[in-house]
């Protein structure tokens, strides 16, 4: 029989359920509930509800113009605070629902059915939105916390190796984050997965989203230990950029902890855990399928820079990146200067060129 599973999370405004199981979505949608969905989810959702709201959710939808879009047809329908308001999707869509929700009538109630992987074993727990300005990622965005979020296991059936190794190099991500235990915990359960044994996404995201909740219950605002998430992002979201989002976020952020790490590796040697990670990160980006020599044909050195230095993390002084160091993970400032920035480029110009041996 399928494990079943339950997440009960603390919010500085509310305690929300995470609920992970198998067939929930069709139990869960009423006749006037309003679906903000992923385009291709829409046939679902005829004959339970005619209120659907259908997005195409690219990166580049992930902006204040289409969050106008939606609140524009929620007011055509006749949304109010007592209305039913259902996200169903992966990180776009769970971004863009995050800060309409929030904003519609000062704040109405939302639920959660994460269909992504990488949405599933991390960005559904926490209520954090992030929308893109131009071809600036993520500099604009809110805390706000669904009532409840329901994991379909159903869902993983149609995605592909990408969108499941995105998925994995978040999770992975999180547990080594949190510490040893927790990283040698999902590996354990990533080694059975990849022997076949598919009932193991259920421990993975389990495994994922126990790590991630004491980080947000922790710094439900981002502004100390939940800052270590972002191990990787700095680097992956430049190369996000500087690539015109060639590479999908998820596997971004692994080639970013490969980055992050060559970076810090100038100054430390590795420690053996993190050697461990990094073997299991490189594994992840190889099995998901994607071409890498894409990748070097478009990456751009200079727009990476660029991009590397206007992250939202670097103060006005100073870079600020995760990085590894002592057995851990710190929050580490560097001058901002060129030097700085050219080992950047430089660290993930070896990222990429390691992926193509």
């Amino acid at each position: 029989m399928e494990n079943q599973y339950s997440i009960q999370v603390q919010s500085s405004q509310f305690q929300y359920e995470i609920e992970i199981g198998s067939s929930l979505v069709g139990e869960r949608i009423q006749a006037g509930s309003i679906v903000i969905t992923d385009e291709r989810f829409s046939a679902i959702f005829k004959g339970l509800t005619d209120r659907v709201i259908s997005i195409k959710p690219t990166e580049h939808a992930k902006n204040i113009d289409t969050a106008k879009t939606i609140l524009t047809q929620m007011v055509e329908m006749r949304v109010d605070r007592e209305s039913d308001l259902i996200a169903v999707g992966g990180g776009v869509i769970q971004d863009l629902s995050t800060f309409v929700a929030a904003n519609y009538m000062r704040g109405i109630k939302w639920c959660y059915f994460p269909t992504s992987l990488m949405a599933m074993l991390d960005s559904c727990i926490g209520g954090k939105s992030s929308l893109n300005v131009s071809h600036y990622k993520n500099l604009i965005g809110n805390f706000y916390p669904p009532s409840q979020v329901v994991i379909d296991l159903n869902f993983i059936r149609t995605l592909s190796p990408i969108d499941i190794g995105a998925g994995m190099l978040e999770g992975i991500k999180i547990c080594y984050a949190r510490n040893v235990d927790s990283y040698l915990e999902f590996k354990s359960h990533l080694n059975s997965l990849t022997q076949g044994d598919n009932s193991k996404f259920c421990d993975i995201i389990f495994t994922s989203l126990s790590a991630k909740k004491w980080f947000v219950e922790k710094d439900e605002k981002d502004i100390a230990e939940r800052r270590l998430l972002n191990f990787g992002h700095t680097f992956g979201h430049a190369l996000e950029s500087s690539t015109d989002f060639l590479i999908p976020h998820g596997l971004a952020v692994g080639m970013g902890i490969k980055a992050a790490s060559i970076f810090a590796n100038d100054f430390q040697e590795q420690d053996e855990i993190l050697n461990d990670l990094l073997g299991e990160v490189n594994d992840i980006l190889t099995r998901s399928g994607f071409i890498f020599e894409s990748l070097s044909e478009a990456f751009d050195k200079r727009k990476f820079e660029t991009a590397f230095s206007q992250d939202k993390k670097h103060n006005a002084q100073n870079f600020r990146m995760i990085l590894p160091r002592s057995n851990n993970l710190e929050v580490i400032e560097f001058p901002k200067n060129i030097q700085i920035l050219k080992s950047a480029s430089h660290a993930m110009q070896k990222s990429i060129d390691s992926m193509n041996k």
